[in-house]
């Protein structure tokens, strides 16, 4: 879990910060809310000041019943909720890559060749060989999959194809 925060200051500047990433092994509502209180407590930043909250769909994210956007409401009612602009950004650009055929048989060759490799130990070693007697590196090359809304992901896909 990533955990943002945007704040003002007295001279009303916008600011941006990450306030870390979080290992969880759940996902569900209830652990997000209290990682959120927790990094909030620990960084004494009262909940009393929080204004916004941003998420993208999922359904323990936004939720209207038991998600993160209803908890934190409940602890903050002046916290409203935005659909996360950059998530909305990847749906755009997913759906425009789908409909340019040339970028959409790219993005489904490269995860096809991932999925082809990836899936058999034999099929990898035999890929490493022929990139190290192709290209005199020692470096092992690592296809990666394409996930469908991380695009820094399918940047590294794409760059391993290069």
């Amino acid at each position: 879990m990533s955990l943002c925060i945007r704040h003002v200051d007295d001279n009303l500047s916008i600011y941006q910060d990450v306030l870390g990433l979080y290992e969880t092994s759940k996902t569900d509502a209830a652990k997000l809310t209290s990682i959120i209180q927790d990094v909030f407590l620990r960084l004494n930043l009262p909940i009393e000041n929080l204004r916004a909250q941003c998420y993208d769909s999922a359904s323990n994210m936004s939720g209207r019943h038991t998600a993160v956007l209803t908890r934190i409401l409940q602890l903050q009612p002046k916290a409203l909720y935005a659909h996360c602009r950059n998530h909305v950004l990847d749906l755009a650009l997913q759906d425009c890559a789908s409909a340019i055929c040339a970028v959409r048989d790219a993005l489904s060759l490269t995860n096809d060749l991932s999925t082809f490799f990836r899936d058999s130990a034999k099929r990898t070693g035999v890929l490493e060989l022929v990139i190290k007697d192709v290209c005199c590196s020692s470096s092992a090359v690592i296809l990666h999959p394409l996930t469908p809304t991380r695009w820094t992901i399918r940047a590294r896909a794409l760059n391993a194809l290069a």
